[in-house]
């Protein structure tokens, strides 16, 4: 693991603002995977590196060395979701998430108002679920009692439409 210093008699400098990592945690409603995986696919280009799956060598620091915020993070991440996403646009099912987020990143969705907003059966909106659930678009939110199960846009579609 590279340590960030401007030299070697220099304290080591965080590689992330807190303010940074609150954000993120937030984003990703407290999953610590996500923030982690998020931490490195958003650090690992900003100070300088490859990605992990590039074959190159690694590179050297970028010489200003500072922490980095919120804002150097989220296009980032936002292009690395972006591009994982448009890997899948043939898919109709992530079509539909498409749909639903350029409507509203924030919306709590039952599978009857999904059904409604993408104009497709009950056994479809589960089919489509099941598939963004599986590739961690959205996430299923506890039952309330006997209401309609609801369903959340997860981080990475919330930084991809929000």
């Amino acid at each position: 693991m590279q340590v960030m210093r401007g030299q070697a008699k220099q304290p080591a400098i965080a590689p992330v603002e807190k303010r940074a990592v609150t954000q993120l945690y937030d984003l990703y409603l407290g999953d610590l995977r996500g923030l982690l995986k998020a931490m490195e696919d958003g650090v690992t280009p900003n100070i300088g590196l490859p990605p992990l799956s590039a074959k190159s060598k690694r590179a050297t620091l970028l010489p200003s060395i500072r922490s980095l915020s919120f804002e150097d993070l989220r296009p980032t991440l936002q292009q690395r979701y972006a591009d994982d996403l448009v890997s899948l646009l043939k898919e109709s099912r992530v079509r539909r998430l498409v749909v639903w987020g350029k409507r509203d990143t924030a919306a709590q969705l039952t599978q009857e108002s999904l059904a409604k907003l993408w104009g497709v059966s009950q056994p479809a909106v589960s089919g489509a679920l099941t598939f963004l659930m599986r590739n961690r678009y959205v996430t299923q939110l506890p039952r309330k009692g006997t209401e309609s199960r609801g369903y959340l846009l997860t981080d990475a579609s919330r930084l991809n439409f929000g």
